[in-house]
């Protein structure tokens, strides 16, 4: 199996992604960070759209295992292949409120959810004969904050409670994984028909 970075990741240390799929503790942060971020508040009535200003007080960042982000690819054709593959990444956040000033006339949430995407186009090389897919490991951010929390008729509240979601200033980190075909993948390249049921996602001829 041959694992291949972006030359970006490379710059960063591809050494350090490539060490370990397990989670990697990272620097914590040097001072405070304010985040806005869009979600659905929830309480035992329910759930509705809010704004939430995340003040970040103390936090710790950290890699997540690599999981696997969209198809397989079989390279079923004799010439190597060079294309940009779309990766859409996302990652799930989640705030628990613990106390509150919002006063009776506001609704007051006990939490927050909410999901940021990222779209990449990765560099994708595969030779002929293999397979190939792009794992990620995310950038995740755990901690304590306060929490202005905004809904849609301008209702605004402070809350404190905490996080647990997309790590701010960390960017995730992307590789290609590349291995020889299974028998069933090489049948699927020399079928003029692939089944639907093939054990891979798409394949290039």
């Amino acid at each position: 199996m041959r694992t291949f970075t972006t030359a970006a990741l490379a710059a960063a240390g591809a050494v350090l992604a490539l060490a370990s799929v397990s989670p990697v503790p990272a620097t914590a942060l040097a001072a405070p960070a304010v985040i806005s971020v869009e979600g659905t508040c929830h309480d035992t009535q329910g759930s509705w759209p809010c704004t939430v200003d995340i003040d970040i007080q103390t936090s710790k960042k950290q890699y997540g295992r690599a999981t696997m982000e969209g198809e397989a690819y079989l390279n079923c054709t004799r010439n190597r292949l060079d294309h940009n593959r779309p990766v859409h990444i996302a990652t799930p956040g989640r705030a628990d409120f613990a106390t509150g000033d919002g006063g009776g006339a506001v609704r007051r949430p006990a939490s927050f959810t909410w999901t940021k995407d990222t779209y990449e186009d990765f560099p994708e090389r595969i030779e002929p004969g293999e397979v190939s897919w792009v794992e990620a490991q995310r950038a995740t951010e755990s901690g304590n904050a306060k929490f202005t929390v905004r809904d849609e008729k301008g209702h605004e509240q402070t809350l404190a409670g905490t996080f647990d979601g997309p790590a701010t200033g960390l960017s995730d980190r992307l590789f290609q994984r590349t291995g020889p075909m299974t028998a069933g993948e090489q049948q699927r390249c020399r079928s003029d028909r692939p089944t639907a049921q093939a054990p891979r996602g798409a394949d290039a001829r």
